[in-house]
């Protein structure tokens, strides 16, 4: 009989978002993606121009390429250009993060984030290194109907691409966060945070 004293770690960290480092295209979209590895399990649904959110099933290989471990995931069916990928990651601890990838091969997309099938997503991250000038304005409503939990989203992307931020209330410099330099953007009232990379253009209001 007790009593007893027990202790135990939870873990409810997400898993880091993933880095995608290259995606191969076809005629009008793109069939597979290649991610530095990880252990994390990753799945795939796609949502496209009218907001349907469906399952992708993708085949995964790993390998390496220079001494560096990747991961390869080949989609049974091609992402046409206009359909958003939303990539899932779980670690060990069953934590999920997801990722809202925006692939295309035309230039100067706008990235709209009023799309139906994304409010069935928690997001953490919002990946525009392949989509060449991406377009992207986020408002608080829509920041804080897009994030989980934490609050906060990561927006990674290039130099040729313009996000705008509207309703920010408070701006941190050059942050490092996991060996990358952000800009962190509270938004609105409520807390809600972007972390932008530090070498895309923008525009605050």
């Amino acid at each position: 009989s007790g009593p007893f004293e027990k202790t135990f770690d939870v873990d409810t960290v997400a898993p880091s978002t993933p880095r995608v480092i290259a995606a191969e295209d076809v005629d009008g979209g793109y069939r597979g993606i290649t991610t530095s590895g990880t252990t994390d399990v990753y799945t795939f649904s796609q949502v496209d121009a009218t907001g349907r959110a469906q399952t992708v099933l993708a085949t995964e290989q790993e390998g390496t390429r220079n001494g560096v471990r990747e991961d390869r995931f080949d989609f049974a069916t091609d992402i046409p250009d206009g359909s958003y990928l939303v990539i899932n990651t779980r670690d060990a601890a069953g934590n999920e993060a997801n990722t809202l990838f925006i692939k295309n091969t035309a230039t100067g997309v706008a990235v709209d984030l009023t799309r139906e099938g994304l409010q069935s997503f928690d997001f953490s991250a919002i990946d525009l290194t392949r989509a060449p000038d991406a377009r992207l304005t986020i408002t608080a409503q829509q920041l804080e109907s897009l994030v989980g939990p934490d609050n906060q989203l990561i927006i990674k992307g290039e130099t040729t691409d313009q996000v705008t931020l509207q309703n920010v209330t408070n701006v941190r410099h050059d942050v490092t966060v996991n060996g990358q330099i952000y800009d962190i953007y509270t938004v609105g009232n409520n807390g809600a945070q972007i972390l932008l990379e530090d070498d895309v253009t923008r525009t605050v209001i």
